[in-house]
């Protein structure tokens, strides 16, 4: 029944796709929906399934988290550097770049906080903690998205900007990885 759901949802959105292409896409997303509503939770919490609040593109589920991962893809294939963080010039043109925006700031510092996270959610064998920081980066990524300029900024901003949200990408797929939860392009 969850996966006819997702099929059903992903077919409405995405017309133009193939058959195969869509019941990939569903299997990636219910697989990720089912496992991520059951790791979101601490153990001494009771698991409760909901598969149309699981299959949300808003809110704590891995359907939002593969969302804003396949959005950053997007936002850098849109760019005219297709990969910021591998193009041998990218470096130069990020080097001595003053981020100014509160957004960005806050963006670095939840990045810097994902070694941790990982090292206590190891420790506490518990990886809701990973889930919550994921959702909590996600979060942090739709506000910066939401008030910065990055793809109408100046070239070398620009460059920064998109490598910032290329880490963030890089972050939500080697967390949602260690979930056991694919991503998306």
């Amino acid at each position: 029944q969850a996966l006819q759901k997702s099929i059903k949802e992903t077919k409405q959105r995405h017309e133009d796709w193939s058959e195969k292409k869509i019941r990939e896409t569903a299997e990636k997303i219910i697989i990720g929906a089912i496992k991520f509503e059951m790791i979101k939770v601490s153990a001494d919490q009771t698991i409760t399934f909901d598969i149309d609040q699981a299959l949300k593109f808003d809110g704590f589920t891995a359907a939002y988290l593969q969302y804003v991962y396949a959005r950053i893809q997007s936002i850098i294939k849109k760019s005219k550097i297709q990969n910021p963080n591998v193009k041998s010039n990218s470096k130069s043109k990020c080097q001595n770049i003053n981020f100014t925006e509160k957004q960005e700031h806050e963006l670095i510092i939840k990045l810097a906080k994902y070694p941790e996270v990982i090292i206590r959610a190891g420790e506490n064998y518990n990886p809701a903690e990973v889930a919550k920081y994921l959702f909590e980066l996600a979060q942090e990524f739709n506000e910066y998205y939401h008030k910065v300029q990055i793809l109408k900024a100046e070239e070398k901003i620009m460059a920064a900007r998109l490598a910032l949200i290329d880490s963030v990408s890089k972050v939500i797929k080697n967390g949602l990885n260690l979930l056991g939860i694919q991503t998306m392009e």
